[in-house]
């Protein structure tokens, strides 16, 4: 009786070892930049949480992998909902919204939606306020804009090209064809796409454009 008690009081006495898979838990979740890191941690934190028993120790380290887990996917989430709104849907729409704005009496949003133009080369609040009056006298107020969906907008090799693709304007007065280039910008450490130019295509009127069509653009 009194051998059975001293085991059973080494056995108390001895440190037990943590759990491996709380340990990998925490170091899985701590990964932020793969959604699938993230999901492992939680996995294995919760694999930890039930499957710990008597002889290891670390249930806090998986509550704390799982926890981490959460917030990465959570992060993540949030930032492909912000790349989505500041690169793919810019691209997806086109001139969209400075053209609405411009049409809505806001020139200088107008103007802001594209990379800085000096008056010199066809960027001056004239020329835009120029080009949003033809365009309304010509075809009325824009209502939606949509990359043609046989037309996708050319591939950069660098982060100083830029991304060009025809799109199709409805206006209350019908729908035209206009070419869009645009660049992703960094501003202070947040990513933007800037218009480069609009030119719309028209056999009847002529061409429009804002401003005057870069060097070398067809």
């Amino acid at each position: 009786m009194a051998d059975s008690f001293s085991t059973a009081l080494a056995d108390a006495e001895q440190p037990r070892p943590v759990s491996k898979a709380a340990i990998a838990s925490l170091v899985l979740s701590l990964v932020f930049c793969c959604p699938l890191t993230s999901l492992a941690g939680i996995v294995t934190g919760l694999f930890a949480v039930l499957g710990s028993g008597q002889k290891v120790t670390g249930k806090w380290l998986a509550i704390l992998g799982m926890l981490l887990g959460v917030a990465g996917l959570t992060l993540q989430g949030a930032g492909g909902v912000l790349g989505y709104n500041a690169v793919v849907r810019p691209i997806l729409i086109g001139p969209q919204n400075a053209i609405i704005a411009g049409q809505a009496g806001n020139i200088t949003a107008f103007r802001d939606s594209f990379i800085p133009i000096s008056d010199a080369k066809g960027g001056s609040e004239a020329a835009a306020d120029a080009f949003i009056q033809e365009l309304t006298n010509r075809y009325g107020t824009l209502k939606t804009a949509a990359l043609d969906q046989n037309s996708a907008p050319s591939t950069p090799q660098s982060a100083s090209q830029a991304f060009t693709g025809e799109y199709l304007l409805d206006f209350t007065n019908g729908r035209i064809r206009a070419r869009c280039s645009m660049e992703i910008a960094d501003q202070k450490g947040q990513l933007s796409m800037k218009i480069i130019s609009v030119e719309v295509s028209d056999a009847q009127y002529g061409n429009l454009s804002y401003p005057a069509a870069p060097e070398g653009m067809p």
